[in-house]
C-alpha cells in the first residue's frame, strides 16, 4: 500500500513539475535566433571566419566560405525591433548589413545588402541553416 502511494505521489509530482516549466515565448525565441545573428556578423565583420562558422551548420558553412571571397566584410545594422518574413512555410529574420564586396562579387563596390536569415535548432543548438537575397 505505501509503495502505491509513493509511486501515485511521485507521478502527481512528475506531472506537476512538467506543467509548470517555463515554456519560452514567441519574443524571446526570436531574440535568442537574432542573437545568433548578431554573433555571426560581429565576427564576419572582423573577419574571424572560423568563429563566424560556429554560427552556421556545416552546409551553410561551405556556402560562406565562397562568399567571404567575394564578400570580405559585412556588417549588421543592429534594429531595435527585429522583422520577420515568411519563405516556404518558415520564419526569417529580415536583416540589413553594410558590405565590402570585391570585383567577383554581383554587389561590387558594396553598399546596402538586405538578407532573410533562417536560424533553427540543431541538435539543441540556434545555428544559420538558410539565408536569401532580395
Amino acid at each position: 500500500m505505501k509503495k502505491i502511494l509513493r509511486n501515485t505521489l511521485l507521478i502527481s509530482l512528475a506531472f506537476i513539475l512538467i506543467g509548470c516549466s517555463k515554456t519560452q515565448s514567441k519574443e524571446e525565441i526570436l531574440q535568442e535566433k537574432y542573437k545568433v545573428i548578431e554573433s555571426f556578423f560581429n565576427a564576419y565583420s572582423k573577419k574571424n571566419y572560423e568563429e563566424m562558422y560556429k554560427y552556421c551548420t556545416k552546409e551553410m558553412k561551405e556556402g560562406f566560405t565562397q562568399t567571404v571571397k567575394a564578400i570580405p566584410t559585412a556588417n549588421l545594422i543592429v534594429e531595435k525591433k527585429i522583422t520577420t518574413i515568411t519563405h516556404e512555410k518558415k520564419e526569417y529574420i529580415s536583416v540589413k548589413l553594410i558590405v565590402e564586396a570585391t570585383i567577383k562579387s554581383s554587389i561590387y563596390p558594396g553598399d546596402l545588402w538586405l538578407i532573410d536569415v533562417l536560424v533553427e535548432k540543431v541538435d539543441g543548438k540556434w545555428l544559420i541553416t538558410h539565408y536569401t537575397t532580395g
